[in-house]
């Protein structure tokens, strides 16, 4: 099993003005992030805008995080398509064992119906990835088909106890919205698989650090990888608090906790002033306004300045 520590940075893909998806823009902004230090990067439903590409669109995208990472000896977390079967998640698990990605992420794209339905589901695979690659578990909330039971419910504890055992299982990133569940899958499963945690990113990582936990997703180590790189290894590996402490709250709750754009569009809307890519979308999604943009301007700007 892979051994993923420190923040993971979800690579947002860049479009042109006509919507089309520009590689070689998006592959710009992947070796921004590596040369800058940046040594877990993954394709994520939300940031990478799976549910607006097409399979074809996705497995160029996995393609090139895969082989940059491959020559910089970092590590790299492709994906399946968040809509579609069995048979299409097997496509995209062989082609991510052809790029060379060290792991994949698998997007479970049904409801919830009982603990036997979702080990099954994950035994295939096991089976598929034949222990060529890690698979790991994008772990949100699932809606509930059981009737008169909550309408949605986290990956029940049979369910890890399950997956624990399989071999190219590798871990989680872990999005169920509920704290005291996060500790208690950290406390529990640490040793025995990746969690990559999401949500306030520095300062959520401040709080569960002492529990164990060693990754994280990235929030303005998006827009500049030494600031999160620093914040690690001041906190992980030099123990020091303190400064940890500074540069998560210098640089995060501006952009994270923000009251005009959700986080996706913070990214773009920054990435962009920045100037590492435009500012486009693909429909139905939209940029924000100009007005929006000036907003962000004076804060984005200090960003890159940190060296």
């Amino acid at each position: 099993m892979i051994n993923i520590v420190g923040p993971v940075y979800p690579i947002c893909p860049v479009f042109k003005k006509n919507q089309d998806l520009d590689l070689i823009k998006t592959k710009k902004y992947i070796s921004y992030l590596l040369k800058r230090g940046a040594k877990n990067l993954m394709i994520t439903a939300g940031t990478s805008r799976i549910n607006l590409l097409s399979d074809v669109e996705l497995s160029n995208l996995n393609k090139l995080v895969a082989e940059e990472c491959s020559k910089s000896k970092r590590i790299s977390i492709t994906s399946n398509h968040i809509y579609g079967d069995l048979k299409k998640t097997k496509k995209f698990i062989n082609e991510s064992i052809k790029f060379k990605a060290k792991a994949i992420m698998i997007y479970f794209s049904e409801r919830y119906y009982n603990d036997k339905q979702i080990i099954n589901f994950f035994k295939e695979i096991d089976r598929i990835c034949k222990n060529k690659i890690i698979f790991l578990i994008h772990a949100f909330q699932l809606r509930n088909e059981n009737p008169n039971k909550k309408k949605f419910i986290s990956i029940p504890k049979n369910v890890f106890e399950s997956l624990i055992k399989m071999k190219s299982f590798g871990g989680i990133k872990e999005e169920f919205n509920d704290n005291k569940l996060r500790i208690k899958l950290i406390k529990k499963y640490k040793k025995k698989m990746n969690i990559i945690t999401a949500g306030s990113s520095m300062r959520s990582y401040l709080k569960l650090c002492k529990y164990g936990l060693k990754s994280y997703l990235t929030s303005v180590g998006s827009f500049n990888p030494k600031i999160e790189e620093d914040f690690f290894d001041y906190l992980f590996n030099k123990k020091n608090q303190k400064k940890a402490k500074e540069l998560a709250f210098k640089f995060e709750p501006f952009f994270e906790d923000n009251k005009y754009l959700g986080w996706h569009l913070t990214m773009r809307t920054v990435l962009s002033i920045l100037k590492i890519m435009p500012k486009y979308e693909r429909k139905p999604l939209v940029h924000a306004s100009n007005k929006v943009f000036k907003k962000f301007e004076k804060k984005s700007k200090k960003l890159k300045s940190y060296k």
